[in-house]
């Protein structure tokens, strides 16, 4: 397991390096105050995924994925910890 702090910037997509060790799963855990909208997306023109801005979300990853990105609504910036499994 591995976890990690992000800090995503508001009105910009975030991208995100997959740690080495191929792993299975990523939670996400935004701040539960949060109330900015987020996109889980594999590329900046992706039209993705919207995640529950203050809920931990579950995604299941292929091993072969090396990056995703998280698209952040304008707003303030703030910090995301993110749990590889």
């Amino acid at each position: 397991m591995i976890t990690e702090l992000k800090t995503m910037t508001a009105g910009a997509f975030n991208a995100i390096t997959v740690p080495p060790g191929t792993p299975e799963l990523l939670v996400i855990v935004p701040p539960s105050t949060n109330a900015l909208a987020m996109t889980l997306k594999g590329v900046t023109g992706d039209t993705g995924i919207l995640l529950a801005p203050g809920d931990p979300s579950v995604v299941s990853l292929a091993t072969t994925i090396t990056s995703i990105g998280l698209t952040i609504g304008a707003g303030s910036d703030f910090t995301v910890e993110l749990v590889w499994l």
